[in-house]
């Protein structure tokens, strides 16, 4: 079975692991980290933005492009509890972080700031891609894209 690094407050850490292995969770490896990097499945460009944002000491790094959907994301997120403590869980593409209420309030005030920015840079580098792919694909087409990950069906030989 496979399971999601976690990021989380070392506050959370002992309630989280132990809901976790309530459902099955079996060795495990924790690590003390500064930095966390989350992102969504799909295609992107190597050259992308990121916009690093620091909640109470720890760098949270997200691609500029898709803050706006980690922002509506996050707003949407019910609290759970876990040994009498409320968190927020933010998933990301096999990875999630845990968060404090206090920690989501933090992270969705400097998302809201960043907004603006965010979407100037998305915007541009949607150009971008599409620019890249029209000159890939001038001669017919090479490369087709999905906005989400497609499972393809398996193919006899």
């Amino acid at each position: 079975m496979y399971y999601k690094s976690h990021a989380l407050p070392e506050t959370l850490s002992a309630a989280i692991i132990d809901d976790l292995k309530g459902r099955g969770l079996g060795e495990y490896t924790a690590k003390e980290t500064k930095e966390f990097f989350i992102d969504m499945p799909g295609m992107c460009m190597v050259d992308r933005s990121y916009h690093t944002f620091e909640i109470d000491g720890v760098s949270i790094k997200l691609p500029s492009s898709e803050v706006s959907i980690f922002h509506e994301k996050l707003g949407r997120r019910e609290e759970r509890i876990a040994d009498g403590k409320p968190y927020y869980k933010l998933h990301g593409w096999r990875c999630c972080i845990v968060l404090t209420p206090d920690q989501k309030e933090q992270l969705l005030s400097k998302m809201t700031a960043a907004l603006p920015e965010c979407e100037a840079i998305e915007s541009a580098e949607n150009a971008e891609f599409n620019s890249r792919m029209d000159k890939i694909n001038k001669d017919g087409t090479k490369v087709i894209t999905k906005p989400r990950p497609v499972k393809h069906p398996k193919v006899e030989s």
